[in-house]
């Protein structure tokens, strides 16, 4: 009986918001977002996802991810890696590396929509590029439910953008740029979208409504909606991530 009571407790499921590792720092009608940190051989508690989401590695981890009832399933990441699983369900993440594991979760509050590449359902592929991943990804097979694109980084940004993960709702996309680049607006995702800095960078958009400079950390995240965009980054190379919404919610 006491075996019993102590495996039921170890096992409850909280929500999301009040898993202590995990911080909301954005919250809109497309996305949360959360900011997570995980010490070295710590674990979260069992958590819910109720939505599809994302998951961008910052850092390079070796973790598992516990699905409740379920065994644990091994995952090595990469920094800049990204991650799709599709909600509802509660896990676990247990660090097994003696560095804390961070990353950033992207709820999708509208969901992914109708897969078309990158995830399962789609094509494997969203194509090939010289960004940091050739914008190709690989599947977890002991993980039916996650397709992951692994950056291993490198290349200049060379003018266009390098789909990884694509939905009919959301794309995700790398970039890789030269220092004092100044990206066209016709390169730049869709409005809205998030802006996640994998490497430490600094950088400026201008659009209708003023200008701006910031310096971002990795795993900084930034939501813009602002149309006419001018994006120029300073004065070093930098690679980030953007992933875009539709400007009209889909029904």
């Amino acid at each position: 009986m006491l075996l019993a009571v102590a495996t039921s407790a170890a096992q409850s499921v909280v929500p999301i918001t009040q898993e202590p590792s995990h911080h909301l720092t954005i919250s809109n009608r497309y996305v949360r977002v959360f900011e997570v940190e995980v010490p070295p051989h710590a674990e979260t508690l069992y958590h819910q996802h109720d939505y599809d989401y994302l998951f961008v590695s910052i850092g390079d981890a070796d973790i598992t991810s516990t699905r409740l009832h379920e065994q644990p399933v091994a995952l090595k990441l990469r920094d800049g890696q990204v991650e799709f699983s599709k909600g509802p369900f509660a896990h676990k993440a247990t660090n097994l590396g003696d560095g804390p594991f961070r990353n950033v979760t992207i709820e999708l509050l509208e969901g992914l929509g109708s897969p078309l590449c990158g995830v399962p359902g789609g094509q494997q592929s969203c194509g090939v590029g010289t960004g940091w991943g050739g914008g190709s990804v690989g599947v977890a097979a002991s993980v039916p439910s996650i397709e992951r694109s692994q950056f291993s980084g490198g290349a200049s940004w060379s003018g266009g953008e390098f789909p990884v993960m694509r939905g009919s709702r959301v794309t995700v996309s790398q970039f890789s740029t030269q220092g004092n680049s100044e990206i066209p607006s016709n390169a730049l995702p869709e409005r809205p979208f998030l802006l996640i800095a994998i490497s430490p960078m600094k950088f400026r958009w201008s659009s209708q409504n003023g200008t701006k400079e910031f310096s971002a950390n990795s795993g900084d995240v930034f939501w813009n909606e602002a149309p006419e965009l001018k994006f120029v980054v300073l004065p070093d190379k930098a690679k980030f991530l953007t992933i875009a919404f539709p400007t009209q919610k889909t029904q």
